[in-house]
């Protein structure tokens, strides 16, 4: 065998050598290199494109024909050896009909005509299958993917076609089993012939496209394509329903039972119950708002009866009765893992009462259809919210209204925002209402409302979340960021009190643009772009010489009011006479000069100590931001050789009360830098203990057991608690689509963990994993073409012009067998992905008038590249050849792609 390669690899450089010829010859007719070895030999070498040389494989085949010729003995003893399996023996006949393929794209020559050569020897290896029942179905499979690609390229004589045709009919009325396995073969080679649809099959019992894409809707809710981004999230859903091909009445079955089936599956124990609250808020009160909207768009220009098609989706939820029972639990974000996992008493509003209800209201199902159908639910429902304000005489905005006045006491805005989280009906009102104060209230004139509202938030996160299913964020953040970029102090008659309040809606500032990532160049107010470097460049030092005019002249007057040891403290005059924004930009600057001051021994400690305490008040506390970023930087910066640092820090850290945002902000790096080795080396200062600060940060992420946390909290969501890996992301997902789960897959979690270049070839080889098509499709086609926030980079173009060359040339080089697998896998990739990239296209015109390229290029351009990068490596690389003819001999693809066919 190894003399064998060796020859070969002579061959590579010596092409059609007569010395290497004989050689062989002999070699294999005195039985010094058995005849079936060379056999096997010669044809797993004709994959590589070293050989490709018409007189060297046909003088190679030529050995074989005559060396069996001369042997006078049959095939199967000879060309392959004796008891082979007619399961081993159709992997030569793979690489046989390989082998004519490659002679199909060789220049012919008269002398050795190649093509003659290998039908030949193709004819005597079909004649060595005997009984096809022990070939195994996944071998058949792989076998009629070959035969399917190579008999429309290849010219077979007639008696060598009929044989390859009568082992094709074997194996089709072989056993029920491969019957229906082959059945399934014979539909998805048809597909690719033009008459079927390259999507592939759209199963009625899918739950894994609608539940990626409700999650996709989640996690990016309040942002840009999240559940928030009301337009943009009806695009999705109308480009989704156009991809699918579904009747309205399977098209909201698919999506009922996907989403009940989200929400049954939701781990209560691992958040308290927040993942469920914005679960089935979005299910319950966002969702029938998005259909409606959704129906406005499928509606027009069809005859499609939508109304018809909810009635008879909404009764088929009862046919999974497990699930609507795990949908049914205690809704409470507050109470114990204990309790909302043990309570059977204390339960929520019928979920199923609630949803039906919210369609009646949404006019996606007729009030006598509820009355008919679900009497109990339309009869016992009633929102909590909507049934007080009506008590009171009032609408639900001005009932709501009353109750968030600035005179109400905290027991009283606690009660409603707990009676609020309850009620997914009062929501969209709710949301309505807050957008409407932050747009009116953000006023320089009396900035007070604003800061009672923020504060409101602030101390009841859960409801940021709500409002995150509602309307896009940056709605909040884009006032609040011209406020505090227009907001001078000069004429107000308390600067004092101005600031902090203002200080009040920095911090809240902070807080949203932090915790849901929002794109900091997408701020506008109306045709304003609003510069958000006053936030993300809070921890910047600035050379003192280099600052001019105006901020000069803060700096200097700051830095005496605060760090001079005869300051009287900060007085009126200096607030009036500085900008907040001006403030915000010159804290760290302000803290870091101290500190080299007192380092400098021009100031001592208790003058640097009483220059901090300022900035633990209201009145500067919503700088610290700024300040704290920038000490760990420093500190990380001088290898922990930073005394003064690690004493302001602390003072900063630990003291009661500190800006939980800023704790929030912070506590990730914090716990980077400290680890818990990092004391041994910290004995240059009696008084800083990094202990206390670890376990401040610890808190603050709710982490009780410090053995169990990592360097990676920062990153670490409720969605993919406990994956570290982008890998594990993807197991976990495919985990959950192969148990009936909704998967999940948070693809910018795992773009910050891997970069897009080590990302798509993860995810291929995690989907290739597991040996189907339909899941790994379906996941694949999401995170390629389905529209992320613009902080996150477009994977579309990333994938097909970086990832799938590298993964084409790793492919060639494996069997014949897993080339099959790996074609059928990434024809169906490419090929669903782009058609739902063009759909998401369209959808995008005809609902938000966009004409964008969300996924990084027009899908035109991505088809024609494609097309072109395909043909110009189909010579050297079968794989290339074999992807580039499937995706043109589909009439769907070649119709929606025109441009890929110009190219091919």
């Amino acid at each position: 065998m190894e003399m064998c390669h060796s020859v070969l690899a002579l061959l590579s450089s010596y092409p059609g050598d007569a010395s290497l010829r004989r050689y062989l010859k002999t070699a294999v007719e005195d039985g010094f290199l058995p005849l079936h070895t060379f056999v096997s030999s010669f044809l797993l070498g004709v994959r590589s494109t070293e050989l490709h040389d018409a007189d060297t494989l046909d003088m190679l085949c030529r050995v074989a024909l005559d060396s069996y010729h001369t042997s006078g003995n049959q095939p199967i003893g000879s060309l392959v050896s004796a008891g082979t399996s007619s399961a081993d023996i159709l992997t030569p006949i793979q690489l046989t009909l390989q082998l004519l393929r490659t002679a199909s794209l060789l220049p012919i020559t008269p002398l050795h005509p190649l093509h003659n050569s290998a039908s030949e020897l193709l004819y005597l290896l079909l004649s060595c299958v005997s009984d096809v029942s022990t070939i195994p179905t996944a071998h058949a499979f792989s076998f009629m993917n070959e035969a399917a690609d190579a008999l429309p390229i290849i010219r077979l004589p007639p008696i060598v076609r009929q044989n390859l045709e009568n082992i094709l009919l074997q194996l089709y009325q072989n056993t029920d089993d491969t019957r229906l396995a082959l059945d399934t073969q014979v539909v998805h080679s048809q597909q690719f012939a033009g008459t079927g649809d390259i999507i592939g099959p759209s199963s009625e019992s899918d739950i894994v496209s609608f539940s990626l894409l409700f999650q996709s809707l989640l996690l990016y809710r309040g942002r840009e394509y999240g559940a928030g981004d009301g337009p943009h999230a009806v695009a999705l859903l109308v480009s989704f329903h156009r991809l699918s091909s579904w009747n309205p009445a399977t098209f909201y079955k698919q999506l009922l039972h996907s989403a009940i089936n989200m929400l049954a599956h939701v781990n209560i124990s691992s958040s308290g119950g927040a993942q469920y609250l914005i679960t089935r808020a979005f299910i319950t009160g966002r969702l029938p708002a998005l259909l409606a909207k959704f129906e406005e768009v499928e509606v027009e220009g069809t005859k499609s009866d939508w109304r018809g098609a909810m009635h008879l989706a909404v009764p088929s939820l009862f046919q999974h009765s497990v699930l609507l029972q795990g949908c049914e639990v205690p809704l409470d974000p507050h109470a114990s893992d204990s309790q909302n996992s043990n309570s059977s008493t204390s339960r929520s509003t019928s979920f199923i009462g609630e949803l039906i209800h919210q369609f009646s209201e949404f006019g996606l199902v007729e009030q006598s259809f509820v009355s008919t159908m679900f009497p109990t639910q339309a009869n016992e429902f009633h929102s909590k919210i909507w049934s007080e304000a009506h008590d009171a005489g009032l609408e639900i905005k001005a009932y709501l209204e009353t109750k968030f006045a600035a005179d109400s006491s905290e027991d009283d805005i606690a009660g409603i925002v707990q009676r609020i989280l309850k009620d997914p009906c009062s929501h969209a009102a709710f949301s309505e209402l807050i957008l409407k104060w932050f747009l009116a209230q953000a006023s320089p004139l009396d900035i007070e409302p604003l800061d009672h509202l923020c504060k409101i938030l602030q101390s009841h996160p859960e409801m940021i979340d709500i409002l995150s299913l509602h309307i896009k964020l940056s709605m909040l953040a884009s006032p609040a960021l011209a406020l505090l970029e227009d907001y001078e102090c000069e004429t107000v008659g308390d600067p004092q009190t101005a600031v902090s309040h203002l200080g009040g809606i920095v911090l809240f500032l902070q807080s949203i643009l932090a915790r849901f990532n929002l794109p900091a160049e997408k701020l506008m107010l109306g045709e304003r772009k609003l510069n958000t470097a006053i936030l993300t460049s809070a921890h910047v030092i600035y050379r003192v010489e280099e600052l001019k005019g105006p901020e000069s002249v803060s700096f200097h007057s700051w830095s005496k009011a605060l760090f001079d040891s005869g300051s009287e403290g900060i007085e009126d005059g200096i607030l009036r006479s500085t900008p907040p924004r001006t403030l915000l930009k010159l804290a760290a600057t302000l803290v870091s000069s101290a500190i080299q001051s007192c380092s400098d021994r021009k100031i001592d400690k208790d003058v640097l100590n009483n220059g901090i305490s300022f900035f633990r008040g209201p009145l500067l506390n919503w700088t610290l931001a700024g300040i704290v970023k920038m000490l760990l930087l420093e500190i990380q910066h001088r290898r922990f050789i930073a005394p003064l640092h690690l004493d302001v820090l602390q003072q900063l850290v630990t003291f009661q009360p500190f800006p939980k945002i800023v704790l929030h902000l912070s506590a990730g790096a914090i716990l980077r830098l400290f680890t818990q080795s990092t004391p041994i080396q910290l004995s240059q200062t009696d008084t800083f203990d990094p202990t206390s600060i670890r376990r401040v940060a610890l808190q603050t992420l709710g982490v009780s057991d410090e053995s169990t946390t990592n360097t990676n909290l920062s990153l670490t969501s409720g969605h993919s608690k406990g994956h570290n890996s982008a890998r594990e992301l993807i197991q976990h997902a495919l985990t959950d689509a192969a148990t009936g789960k909704a998967p999940i897959i948070d693809v910018e979690r795992c773009l910050l963990l891997m970069p897009p270049t080590q990302f798509l070839p993860a995810l291929y080889s995690e989907l290739a994993a597991i040996r189907q098509i339909e899941t790994p499709r379906r996941i694949a086609t999401h995170i390629l073409a389905t529209p992320r926030p613009s902080s996150s980079p477009p994977l579309l173009p990333i994938f097909l012009h970086v990832t799938l060359p590298t993964l084409i040339t790793s492919i060639d080089k494996v069997s014949p067998t897993e080339q099959a697998i790996a074609t059928d896998l990434l024809v169906a990739i490419i090929s669903s992905a782009l058609t739902a990239a063009l759909h998401t296209e369209w959808a995008l015109v005809s609902v938000c008038s966009e004409q964008r390229f969300v996924l990084g290029q027009s899908t035109t351009i991505l088809a024609r590249r494609l097309g072109g990068d395909l043909r110009r490596k189909a010579g050297k690389s079968p794989m290339s050849g074999a992807i580039a003819r499937r995706l043109a001999s589909s009439q769907p693809f070649v119709s929606n792609f025109p441009s890929f066919m110009a190219e091919v």
